[in-house]
């Protein structure tokens, strides 16, 4: 029997905990310490808990998951595995009898609060064993309670020299295992054709603020929706020739997060609606010295069926932790730089490419599973095509660089 789960699943994970004889085993790749409770009485009464889970410092410094459950969790005699950043399935498997496969982490939100979405399995045999086989794979080595208290000593320090700090802390380590085929892949891809072609329409990610004047948490992009109807370009290297109509974009804003490390926030959507023309959609040369606040960006393109997410940034989606499930196949460049032998540069392509950069197929299609979700939770505001540009804030009105995108590309 599977039942479909569209709530919170805590009420079902205590009886499922009730009613298994021996054996738990839990994969979430995020742990919080409030989630413990429901796993305590049964490691009272001795039943074996095996948790599979992440071991990444980041997850820890930025709060996603909890070290000290894991400490925890160890002490009152469960049995952690930890896996590299790569893991993201959610499994609670009771015995050979149950199971619950889905969206929720091991964390009150993901068991109770969080829009989640979940299969409860009983009555499954073969399904059921498939999910042993899975889960058995990750319980090649159990990482001890000194392990983690190591860990825990180290983000501890990172933490408390946190405050002041722009940057995410160069020495972060992955403590986790990777499975045995993960080394056939990494050799598999020198094989592989060295550039990576898409077909069109190809997708980017186009990028707001900068490190001198980085966005703010509470900014309000769905109030300022207007504005992300356009997007321009800096002066060099020159008109954006690579973007065509039709192309999709995904908006990023620069920040600097909570921990004061850089971040950058998806926040939104959009596709081409007009591609840069050639001496039209560019400010004056007299306007960029006029005011050369704007005239440092002095390029603009023109977007249609725009969605923006109806909250401020802090509620948006995080590039960095895209980057930690997605790693290399992020952009293009990180991922034809991996295949020829030089892998883990996704973030340095923004030092690269720091006004858009290419996307892989891979990387847009996740991106937007999580825009629908926040669009889903949060709302969002849809512009059908782009009338304006934030320009306009230092032009005076009889200036206003307004409506280029109803001039279709032709008449250019």
């Amino acid at each position: 029997m599977i039942e479909l789960i569209s709530n919170g699943i805590d009420e079902y994970i205590l009886d499922c905990i009730k009613k298994s004889n021996n054996e738990i085993t839990i994969i979430s790749p995020f742990v919080k310490t409030d989630a413990l409770f429901f796993f305590e009485p049964a490691l009272t009464k001795g039943k074996r808990i095996h948790l599979i889970t992440r071991l990444f410092e980041r997850d820890f410094i930025m709060g996603v998951s909890d070290i000290d459950a894991l400490v925890k969790f160890r002490e009152m005699g469960g049995i952690v595995y930890g896996i590299s950043k790569k893991l993201h399935a959610k499994l609670f498997l009771f015995d050979d009898i149950q199971a619950i496969v889905g969206s929720s982490n091991l964390t009150c939100s993901g068991l109770m609060a969080n829009y989640e979405l979940n299969l409860h399995i009983r009555n499954e045999p073969e399904l059921i064993k498939q999910f042993n086989t899975y889960s058995n794979q990750f319980k090649k080595k159990i990482t001890s309670l000194e392990k983690l208290i190591q860990i825990k000593s180290r983000v501890d320090k990172h933490i408390l020299s946190a405050s002041g700090s722009i940057q995410i802390p160069g020495d972060l380590q992955d403590h986790g295992n990777n499975l045995s085929n993960d080394i056939s892949i990494k050799k598999s891809r020198k094989k592989r054709v060295k550039k990576v072609v898409l077909d069109m329409p190809r997708k980017w990610i186009k990028f707001s603020w900068s490190r001198r004047e980085p966005a703010d948490l509470e900014t309000n992009m769905g109030e300022n929706a207007d504005y992300s109807g356009s997007i321009t370009f800096p002066s060099k290297p020159g008109r954006p020739s690579q973007i065509h109509q039709n192309d999709k974009i995904i908006h990023v804003a620069l920040l600097k997060n909570i921990m004061g490390f850089d971040d950058w926030i998806i926040f939104g959507d959009a596709e081409i609606a007009v591609e840069c023309r050639e001496n039209y959609d560019k400010l004056s040369d007299s306007l960029i010295k006029k005011y050369p606040e704007i005239g440092q960006y002095p390029y603009v393109m023109w977007l249609k069926n725009v969605s923006i997410i109806n909250s401020i940034l802090a509620n948006g989606i995080s590039l960095n932790e895209m980057f930690d499930e997605l790693g290399d196949d992020t952009f293009i460049w990180s991922k034809n730089e991996a295949i020829e032998g030089r892998p883990g540069r996704c973030k340095e392509a923004i030092r690269y490419y720091r006004s858009h950069i290419e996307l892989t197929e891979e990387g847009y299609d996740r991106i937007m599973e999580k825009l629908e979700e926040k669009y889903l939770l949060l709302g969002k505001r849809f512009i059908p095509i782009g009338e304006k540009v934030w320009w306009n804030e230092f032009l005076p009105e009889d200036k206003q660089f307004i409506k280029y995108v109803k001039l279709s590309y032709a008449e250019s």
